[in-house]
């Protein structure tokens, strides 16, 4: 197969998982999923990808707050007033943000994500459903683009964040989220993290690949950083488990226990270190649009 980036037949398997493989380009580094879906598969794929539990899990106060604490961080850039969230699920994050006083738009490729936008209150005319890079929004004319645990879901990456640079302004902001292939979990755990999804995540990013992907797509990083570690699944590893239902509820207690008191210094300081590394779970970038 060909890099899904740079197009060069220069790919090696690193991993295997559920029969496919996870192969890493010599030339550029972008590490993908040999699995090939067309545009008729992915939609079948996403078409019922939310549904009432999972929405429900989402939906919580401490995610909430995290949803606030980071609206706070893109006053700054705040001109237009407007906001798109890309892959924006059932619009939780919208919410937070028309409530604070965005200008919100979304872009979405699963049906069963609609049911939910009039139910949080979201203008459903301002939600484009299909590919980002077929939305009709005028070029430049947003503030803010947010793309939280989207990128490895898609096929070409580099052309999703084009068309994110054709939308925001000049001086604008993009945030993206995503897996950190080079994190200490897949380190220890390799393909049984339980990120590693070839049907669903399409390409894995480091943070070199990512930061490059940024910039020859128009944007100037200005902040990355990496955080946490899944080491409730590690422990599952270690002692033979594998329950992705019981790592999801894991992970949620493990997040609430880690706010409160001296826990919460406990986080702070090894996200410093995951950091400081690069070996977090999670890529978190702040770029601008050039």
């Amino acid at each position: 197969m060909q890099c899904r980036w740079c197009k060069q037949e220069t790919v090696r398997q690193v991993l295997v998982k559920q029969g496919t493989s996870i192969v890493r380009c010599s030339g550029c580094g972008l590490v993908s999923s040999g699995y090939e879906p067309d545009a008729s598969a992915m939609r079948d794929w996403y078409a019922q990808y939310y549904g009432e539990r999972n929405t429900s899990r989402m939906c919580n106060d401490l995610t909430r707050a995290r949803y606030v604490e980071l609206l706070a961080g893109f006053e700054p850039y705040r001109k237009t007033g407007k906001l798109i969230d890309i892959g924006c699920g059932f619009g939780f994050f919208l919410s937070v943000a028309h409530a604070a006083g965005w200008e919100v738009y979304g872009n979405e490729i699963s049906q069963s994500a609609w049911t939910y936008f009039d139910r949080l209150g979201l203008p459903g005319d301002r939600i484009f459903m299909g590919d980002v890079g077929e939305a009709d929004f005028p070029a430049a004319s947003f503030d803010v683009a947010t793309l939280i645990e989207v990128i490895e879901h898609v096929k070409d990456p580099a052309r999703v964040l084009e068309s994110t640079a054709r939308l925001v302004r000049p001086g604008g902001l993009v945030y993206l989220t995503t897996p950190n292939f080079n994190s200490l979990t897949r380190r220890l755990i390799g393909s049984s993290w339980s990120v590693i999804h070839p049907q669903e995540h399409l390409t894995y990013f480091t943070p070199k690949t990512l930061y490059r992907m940024l910039v020859k797509a128009g944007f100037r990083v200005r902040a990355l950083r990496t955080t946490g570690w899944s080491y409730w699944e590690v422990f599952d590893r270690i002692r033979g488990r594998a329950d992705a239902d019981a790592s999801f509820d894991a992970c949620q207690g493990a997040r609430e226990g880690f706010e409160r008191g001296t826990l919460g210094a406990l986080k702070r300081s090894a996200n410093a270190v995951l950091s400081a590394t690069q070996l977090g779970d999670t890529i978190k970038i702040l770029a601008e649009r050039v």
